[in-house]
């Protein structure tokens, strides 16, 4: 996976870096917030491994912000605050897990290979949609008793995000804003239409469109 972190301690930012490094991860390191909100909203990655109290803008207010942009990356939240107050927000603003200072590394890359499974994210991870069907982020099929359908990119992207999403309705922004960060911004008919080939696999049931708000995926 490609993983941003922020941390400013430059010897636990070394020591989680190489670490991360050894496990197969490809990583970039932040030590300030501002910079951190910089190199995301122009990169993309997979995870988000966020200290709370760093230099420039807090991870919490780092968070926020990305909120704002609709950019909806899985985060860890790494902590010395022993208080609940910090944690309950970061789990408001969308925190997928955190972690205490001191840790032990088995213990992030125990958090870490939680997450990733939650999301589907890394090696041959098998989502479960539902009805009999499953995911394939990795090879972006979709397979069924009746055999396997091969997804385009961006067909399979649209899919994983509305799983990683699946509690709630994602607009068609949103979905250009964490999907298309690189390349030319698709028309809202082309997304209709990615969204009409992915119902035809799926069932037409199984992506709900909310009126004037987006779509939601129905794994049930």
């Amino acid at each position: 996976m490609r993983i941003l972190l922020l941390e400013d301690d430059p010897l636990l930012s070394q020591i989680m870096e190489e670490f991360l490094v050894q496990s197969g991860h490809d990583v970039y390191v932040c030590m300030d917030g501002s910079r951190a909100e910089e190199v995301i909203t122009a990169e993309g990655f997979d995870m988000l491994l966020l200290d709370i109290q760093v230099p420039g803008i807090s991870g919490l207010e780092l968070m926020r912000r990305l909120d704002a942009y609709r950019v909806r990356i899985p985060t860890i939240f790494i902590t010395s605050i022993q208080g609940a107050r910090e944690l309950k927000e970061a789990f408001d603003l969308g925190a997928d897990d955190y972690i205490k200072k001191p840790f032990d590394l088995e213990e992030l890359e125990v958090r870490i290979a939680r997450t990733a499974r939650q999301f589907g994210l890394g090696g041959d991870a098998e989502i479960r949609l539902g009805g009999g069907m499953s995911f394939h982020p990795s090879k972006q099929t979709v397979e069924s008793g009746t055999g396997s359908v091969q997804l385009k990119k961006k067909e399979a992207a649209v899919l994983h995000y509305l799983y990683n999403n699946r509690s709630r309705t994602v607009s068609s922004d949103e979905l250009v804003n964490n999907i298309w960060r690189f390349d030319e911004p698709p028309t809202d008919a082309t997304i209709r239409t990615y969204i009409k080939n992915l119902r035809h696999i799926l069932g037409n049931d199984r992506i709900v469109t909310v009126k004037g708000v987006g779509y939601r995926l129905d794994t049930v």
